[in-house]
């Protein structure tokens, strides 16, 4: 079929197929040009993102069996272009995507788009055998941050820019299956952006003047438990085991100090732990103090730590 032209609902779409019936599977390749798509019309249970209506990444996993049978269905071989592309909830412009299946595997050899701000690129493979097999990287440049899923909690990023890298892989017939046997790395770059839960910008200007505890206390209080901080750069390294996310390194540079943090998600059960440690670089003798979350995903609990910073405020 050469010359094609379609129009299906607000999509107007051109390019050239080809289609094979002389074996068992349903052979079909194709070139396709469309101005706008929507997955969710041609795979109409194609789910969104894993999230609840405030955005937040979502907080249970099904136990329904995902039917993969589609990989099985025929032998495609397609290119695809669209000047505007939604899918997953996620929208992107300038959007190209190369698919094939063939003896039972889909492989997205090249998928590339501008969203979230930025540019995103990704590569999957799903392999439906007796126990279906994802593995794949997603590749995000210049991305928002606040475009991104969170968990909702009052502590963490809420805007910048950043470059990921993301390598992962798993196994498993259910979306609790494939979490629980998640596998793979992060790394992270980011810049120019806000902290969210505490405020030192104020904090830092008026330490030098604190004569006693009591006036460390006034000060803190407001600070460690809202408002915003700016960072200059965010960088993680992580790596991610049977579903557990594994911070090997989570630390951001701010304009009068540093946060380095440890700590990890426990994407199966649904739980949080970091230890967040602040240290103003501007007087390198005072220790630093620091600030935890752990618990479920739904209410952790939060937790300052500022003995040491009292102690040294009250000798000094």
């Amino acid at each position: 079929i050469s010359g094609l032209q379609a129009a299906i609902g607000p999509s107007e779409f051109t390019g050239t197929a080809n289609l094979g019936f002389g074996s068992d599977l349903f052979r079909m390749g194709a070139t396709v040009a469309a101005t706008e798509l929507d997955l969710a019309a041609f795979f109409p249970g194609i789910a969104g993102p894993a999230a609840t209506d405030d955005g937040d990444i979502r907080r249970n996993w099904s136990v329904e069996p995902i039917d993969f049978s589609i990989v099985e269905a025929a032998n495609l071989d397609l290119n695809l272009t669209a000047e505007t592309l939604d899918g997953f909830g996620l929208a992107f412009t300038d959007a190209s995507l190369s698919v094939r299946t063939a003896n039972g595997v889909l492989a997205v050899d090249d998928f590339h788009g501008n969203g979230l701000g930025g540019a995103v690129a990704v590569a999957l493979t799903v392999t439906n055998g007796a126990v279906p097999s994802l593995e794949g990287t997603l590749d995000l440049a210049a991305a928002d941050l606040s475009m991104l899923p969170g968990f909702g909690w009052d502590l963490g990023v809420t805007s910048g820019t950043v470059n990921a890298h993301f390598d992962l892989k798993t196994v498993g017939a259910s979306e609790r299956e494939l979490v629980a046997n998640l596998e793979g790395s992060m790394s992270l770059e980011g810049s120019d952006g806000m902290l969210e839960g505490f405020s030192l910008a104020n904090f830092n200007g008026r330490f030098a003047e604190i004569k006693d505890v009591a006036e460390l206390n006034a000060l803190m209080q407001p600070a460690m438990r809202s408002g915003q901080t700016p960072f200059v750069t965010l960088r993680a390294e992580a790596a991610m085991r049977q579903g557990v996310i594994e911070f090997d390194e989570l630390a951001a540079d701010l304009p009068f100090g540093t946060v380095e943090t440890t700590g990890e998600i426990d994407l199966p059960r649904r739980r949080a732990n970091f230890d967040l440690e602040v240290l103003l670089t501007e007087f390198p003798d005072a220790p630093p103090f620091g600030m935890s979350l752990a618990g479920p995903w739904d209410a952790p609990r939060r937790s300052n730590d500022t003995e040491a910073l009292l102690a040294y405020v009250a000798s000094r």
